[in-house]
């Protein structure tokens, strides 16, 4: 119930900024960034400025097994990608929306000229990414918040690497 209420969040987040991009003719930068600035702020406003992850102990056996579950030693996070890759290769190539999203992409007032629903269009291409956007943050909180002892490691250990390679560039 939760995974499908954080994929409809994702969606709704997506179709408002479609809508403020499209109706109020706002920047699409600007709103983007915009709604970084803002979510980032609920969520740390509602955690009271600390990193909230799932209680010692907490698991979720049935996600857990569509996240970081493996199949034959495949991850199944890399089979998902795939499946969701081939998906949206048909729609970009194969479908009428992929058309129009290219069009649009290209030329927005000459799409709008030739018949295209450009709003429209910019609006689903929104609410696509919104929906993607929510199903990869369930794959990075199942990855990496799973259990606070294993994303406290992570960083110990991810953390000694990459303070060596940033200072590598300094």
């Amino acid at each position: 119930m939760v995974v499908v209420l954080v994929l409809i969040f994702g969606a709704l987040i997506g179709l408002m900024h479609g809508l403020m991009i499209t109706r109020l003719g706002s920047q699409p930068f600007i709103v983007t960034l915009c709604g970084l600035l803002i979510y980032r702020g609920a969520a740390r406003f509602y955690t009271a400025d600390a990193t909230a992850g799932f209680k010692f102990g907490q698991s979720f056996p049935w996600l857990e097994q569509y996240t970081i579950g493996r199949i034959f030693g495949v991850p199944v996070s890399f089979l998902a990608m795939l499946g969701i890759a081939a998906v949206m290769w048909v729609v970009l190539h194969r479908s009428v929306l992929g058309r129009y999203l290219q069009a649009v992409g290209k030329n927005e007032e000459a799409a709008r000229y030739s018949g295209i629903p450009a709003a429209r269009v910019i609006v689903v291409a929104y609410v696509i990414c919104g929906l993607l956007t929510s199903v990869s943050a369930i794959y990075f909180a199942m990855q990496f918040a799973l259990n606070n002892s294993e994303a406290i490691d992570f960083v110990r250990i991810r953390g000694g690497f990459a303070r060596h390679f940033l200072q590598g560039f300094v």
